[in-house]
């Protein structure tokens, strides 16, 4: 029955198909499209042995309901599904998440440079301060060293000694301030004060991608500013929940979800959708004859501009699952993914104006503390001078009491120079914290960052929509 009368059935069997479809914003598809079908079989009804089919045809097929609209399809895109939107509208913003991303990095990268360029800028005045207290110690000991060789009072065993301990410990301090040790990687924003000129240069060397040995010796020109600096705490808490680029990243990912959330409710509607398709057709036992046969059906493009076959179809398609079980699913996911993410943006919000206020607590402390040693340190500057002069004629009852306090005060000048530079290194990091946790470290370093040029037909056509 199925061979048309034969019971063996042979057949050749051809078929070409091209098309042009569209895809347009309101969720339309349109479609222009040619087909040829070429068939040889041996089924005895045939009145070719061999015939084609040719026909084109336009159509259309345009949601009405479910899958209708600019606003579903710019957010869940032509192979978009229930869950996995991947519209235009989607894509942008995972763009503005990804820029986000990249200018985290690079302020992380600049906070990371400044971060070790203070380092450097306080192991060279601990260098200086180290390298003053050990010639001051030396300088001593020889003075007590001669007194011990002419056999003067004052120059007994124990305070040669004693000076001599305190010059090699001093020694031993400004070694470890040239060369340093070694130090574990960190991205902490804590002023550390470690480690001595050599390794942080290296450290700083790594991060600006230089060559680890060329010769020359990188020294910091640039001294920490000792000017207090004050901020008004309403204008820094809005720049700060407007600038900082994980709080941008979070609310494109709160507007993404509410996206989302608009797009999934479309899911609830029935799909109707709006069908049409007008074909025109064309038979014959060759494809195309150049010669334009006479016959009928003599080829199929001849049959087919003859115009006597044409075909429409108009019509409505409805698809109504019932309960929308999946489409409920989708929404309530939705709604639960976009709740998820507002808490998490105020929970970020609350973190980030937590630190801002560290931040601001510590910049004043640090200036105050530097305020503090400055003092400490001209004091003690002030005691050395006083002793030295004293120093230089002592009585031999006074030597034993100003050997002791000479040391001593010698020990405590480098103690608070070194602490000086210290506070003075915390300050400027303070400083650099208080931009980094208001997101504005970026211009504070005089970088900037721009996304590059757009297409000139799509701002103006942006500006029009």
């Amino acid at each position: 029955f199925f061979g048309g009368g034969t019971r063996l059935f042979k057949q050749d069997l051809g078929a070409i198909s091209a098309q042009i479809s569209k895809k347009a914003a309101t969720g339309g598809d349109f479609t222009l499209r040619h087909t040829i079908d070429y068939d040889a079989n041996n089924a005895p009804g045939n009145q070719f042995p061999s015939a084609w089919t040719t026909a084109v045809e336009a159509e259309f097929r345009q949601p009405l309901l479910q899958g209708g609209g600019v606003d579903f399809n710019r957010i869940y895109g032509p192979n978009g599904t229930l869950g996995l939107p991947r519209g235009v509208l989607i894509a942008r913003i995972e763009t503005d998440i990804s820029l986000a991303d990249f200018e985290m990095g690079v302020r992380n990268y600049i906070s990371d440079v400044e971060n070790a360029y203070w380092e450097l800028q306080f192991a060279y005045h601990d260098l200086d301060s180290k390298r003053a207290a050990r010639d001051r110690a030396l300088q001593t000991w020889q003075v007590i060293h001669g007194w011990y060789v002419n056999d003067r009072s004052g120059g007994e065993a124990d305070r040669e000694a004693q000076a001599r301990e305190q010059y090699y410990r001093l020694q031993a301090e400004l070694q470890n301030a040239v060369a340093g040790r070694p130090l574990e990687p960190s991205r902490s924003n804590t002023f550390r004060g470690l480690g001595g000129v050599q390794t942080q240069e290296r450290r700083l060397r790594r991060m600006l991608n230089l060559p680890i040995n060329d010769t020359r010796v990188i020294r910091p020109t640039d001294e920490p500013s000792m000017v207090r600096v004050s901020h008004d705490w309403a204008n820094i808490q809005a720049e700060a929940l407007t600038r900082r680029p994980e709080l941008r990243r979070q609310r494109w990912r709160v507007k993404r979800r509410e996206l989302e959330l608009i797009a999934s409710k479309n899911f609830l509607r029935p799909q109707v959708d709006a069908v049409g398709r007008y074909r025109w057709r064309g038979f014959g036992k060759d494809l195309l004859d150049p010669n334009g046969g006479s016959t009928r059906f003599d080829n199929a493009y001849t049959d087919l501009t003859g115009g006597d076959f044409q075909e429409w179809q108009l019509g409505v398609e409805v698809s109504l699952p019932i309960g929308f079980r999946q489409a409920h699913a989708g929404v309530r996911n939705a709604q639960l993914q976009l709740r998820r993410e507002e808490v998490l943006l105020d929970e970020q919000e609350s973190q980030v104006l937590h630190d801002l206020s560290a931040a601001v607590a510590e910049l004043e402390r640090a200036h105050q503390l530097t305020r503090t040693n400055y003092n400490r340190k001209v004091a003690a500057y002030e005691e050395l001078t006083a002793l030295e002069s004293i120093y230089e004629d002592p009585t031999p009852d006074e030597i034993p009491r100003l050997v002791d306090r000479l040391l001593d005060t010698q020990r405590r000048l480098a103690d608070a120079e070194s602490q000086f530079a210290r506070s003075r290194g915390e300050y400027a990091l303070a400083l650099k914290n208080v931009h980094f946790q208001k997101g504005t470290l970026l211009e504070f370093n005089g970088v900037h960052l721009s996304e590059g040029p757009w297409n000139a037909a799509a701002v103006n056509q942006a500006a029009e929509k």
